[in-house]
């Protein structure tokens, strides 16, 4: 920002143009971002109110980064002054393709305007403190409100208050964005907006951030490095891919960040394994990316990620085993350039993912929460997205991840055969009536023993979970739920339709016992004190069924599961023949060539032999040839076509 204005009104945004200019002779396009991320340090001194408070009600120094107040008046004018001489300065220039609205934009304040702003977005919400205490059920431990001044958020003892606290962080961060995006659209008109996600970040809710953007991107780390379960962390990254697709509604997005090699912020940071990086620009691109970028280009002399991987590093050199990889991306990518010019199809599976239901659920007391360590984010809500998205990541087929809060919801689930919802804890009426419209027209719902258990508030539903009668349509309630200990597994005893699965299986963590209404008994314990007691079902109702998952299963249960339901529901299969533990199956259309692109990568460090369809062509000479078998090497990347299907 000091390059833009060294001194406050004082502006040299030309120091850019150079750049600029050389980037348009050789017809490079740029992504220019706004510097709203990191504010100045003489702004941060002159106007010590734009730097947040935290909890212990002390003001932040000048330092760091994300820590403005997102709420700041001052802040929020001085970024649109900025952001309208860049646009003005660039507007119509070859070489601006895209606005960047800051960086990795997060962080929550307690200064005085934000717990103002806070009350009255709650007047706002609410009309009365009878409303409010009546949502917050305040009454418990003697919280009534009898005056707006008395809302704190730092009580962290009000569930519903946290709930609410989370949702108005948000409101202030779209806000913000909507306050810098508002000067480059009207000037910039044809210019896109967008801002870098990082993924399933715990604070923020990226699909409200996502109607105020044009475009959505995403920051990708993931921790590929050499060992067994590279795979598993393939799988927890082919879901963040699948989220942030969903956010742009199933087109293109961009992947804003990756690392070519290391990074330099956790623990340990070891290197990525040779030809590991085109395997990971691929998966991007499997699951709907049409673009990668990389922070960083050349790495820093100093400062806090001088360290972290780039493109180019200290010495300069373009022979690295670094910058080659990087080329060697660079032209895989200008090869598939019509499989980059996709789209992902439809999948027939998807996958209901809420922020606000995981605020609420890791707000409530009384939870099991994981404690292990893995590859992905472990609280009791993400402990189940995860393991049922790997699960149908395991048997190759393709799933989308949809917001249950979307205006058109009821037309995003109609017609998928598969609908999981094992993490939809709060459970809105309108979203509850329009899963069992689904379910009566032919859908197979899946839900868990922490399905549809509070409101909006956070309040547990009254008569039976999962809640607003919905248990009808389940045919069983989720009468309690009891808790085994960390190193506790339970064997579990298969009935009904899935005793002809192949395994044994067991479960941990958490399971609710069912009181069956008329649903058919799936799974019980075989050891323990509830051996009688259901702890899966499966329910007919309409032309559809509900299939109540009642446990944290382990991994093999929920693979065979997915190949069961995928061969009871006929979905459609990229591979005829299953997979090997660690390829993953993704797949883009192209309507306009009548080319379905299917992508198979070897995540783990052995050969993966692999049975292909006979219709399967090698896109490129340097693929299998066109035998129907063939073996992929450790990290291998190739990519089939097939005429598309008109379905």
């Amino acid at each position: 920002w000091k390059l833009y204005e060294p001194e406050e009104a004082k502006y040299e945004i030309g120091w850019i143009d150079s750049k600029k200019e050389r980037l348009a002779k050789h017809r490079i396009k740029a992504i220019l971002a706004t510097p709203s991320g990191r504010k100045p340090m003489w702004m941060s001194e002159k106007y010590p109110e734009i730097r947040q408070v935290e909890r212990n009600g002390q003001r932040q120094p000048s330092g760091e980064r994300h820590n403005h107040c997102p709420s700041s008046p001052i802040y929020r004018q001085k970024v649109r002054e900025l952001n309208t001489r860049l646009a003005e300065r660039y507007a119509g220039h070859p070489a601006l393709a895209l606005w960047h609205v800051g960086n990795e934009l997060r962080g929550e304040c307690f200064c005085a305007h934000c717990l103002n702003e806070f009350r009255t977005w709650l007047q706002t919400r609410y009309g009365t403190l009878e409303a409010l205490n009546e949502a917050w059920w305040s009454r418990f431990w003697n919280h009534t409100l009898t005056d707006w001044e008395q809302i704190d958020p730092r009580d962290g003892s009000v569930d519903g208050l946290q709930l609410d606290w989370r949702r108005f962080q948000n409101h202030l961060h779209v806000s913000f964005l909507e306050n810098e995006i508002e000067p480059l659209k009207k000037i910039t008109p044809e210019i896109p907006c967008t801002t870098n996600f990082m993924g399933f970040f715990p604070e923020l809710d990226y699909w409200r951030w996502s109607e105020v953007l044009d475009i959505v991107s995403n920051d990708s780390y993931p921790s590929y490095d050499a060992n067994d379960e590279m795979w598993k962390q393939a799988a927890a990254t082919s879901l963040t891919h699948d989220l942030i697709r969903g956010m742009n509604r199933g087109d293109a997005w961009m992947q804003m960040e990756c690392s070519p090699s290391c990074i330099n912020w956790r623990r340990l940071n070891p290197l990525k394994p040779a030809g590991v990086h085109l395997a990971e620009v691929a998966q991007a691109v499997a699951h709907g990316a049409n673009t990668v970028h990389y922070f960083q280009f050349r790495k820093g002399r100093g400062g806090h990620e001088k360290f972290h991987g780039a493109i180019v590093d200290h010495d300069s050199r373009d022979d690295t085993r670094v910058f080659q990889e990087v080329a060697q991306a660079g032209n895989w990518l200008k090869e598939m350039k019509i499989a980059v010019d996709s789209v992902a199809p439809r999948a027939e599976v998807a996958l209901l993912h809420d922020w606000e239901s995981q605020w609420a659920l890791n707000a409530s007391c009384g939870v099991r929460q994981p404690t292990a360590a893995g590859p992905e984010p472990h609280d009791a809500y993400h402990q189940l997205l995860f393991q049922h998205h790997r699960s149908w990541w395991q048997a190759g087929i393709p799933v989308d991840v949809l917001w249950p809060e979307a205006h058109d919801f009821a037309a995003q689930i109609r017609g998928r055969k598969i609908v999981l919802a094992p993490g939809q804890y709060l459970w809105k009426e309108e979203i509850a009536h329009q899963l069992r419209d689904y379910v009566h027209a032919g859908g197979c719902l899946v839900l868990s023993h922490l399905s549809g258990v509070v409101d909006a508030s956070n309040r547990v539903l009254l008569g039976g979970l999962p809640g607003h009668g919905f248990h009808q349509a389940a045919g069983a309630k989720v009468e309690e739920w009891d808790m085994l200990r960390d190193d506790e597994q339970l064997p579990l005893q298969l009935e009904g339709k899935l005793s002809e699965l192949p395994g044994q299986y067991h479960f941990s963590l958490a399971y609710g016992l069912l009181h069956l209404q008329g649903a058919e008994a799936l799974a019980k314990p075989a050891a323990g004190p509830w051996t009688d007691r259901a702890i899966a079902s499966l329910h007919a109702w309409g032309e559809g069924e509900v299939l109540i998952l009642a446990a944290n299963f382990c991994d093999t249960f929920y693979r065979d599961l997915a190949r069961w339901l995928r061969d009871r529901h006929s979905l459609e299969r990229p591979l005829e023949l299953d997979v090997l533990e660690g390829v993953g199956v993704a797949v883009r259309d192209s309507v306009e060539q009548a080319q379905r692109f299917i992508f198979l990568t070897n995540y783990t460090s052995s050969p993966q032999p692999l049975a292909l369809n006979e219709d399967m062509i090698p896109f490129s000479s340097k693929e299998h040839g066109s035998s129907t078998q063939i073996t992929l090497q450790p990290y291998e990347v190739a990519v089939y076509t097939q005429a598309l299907k008109v379905r």
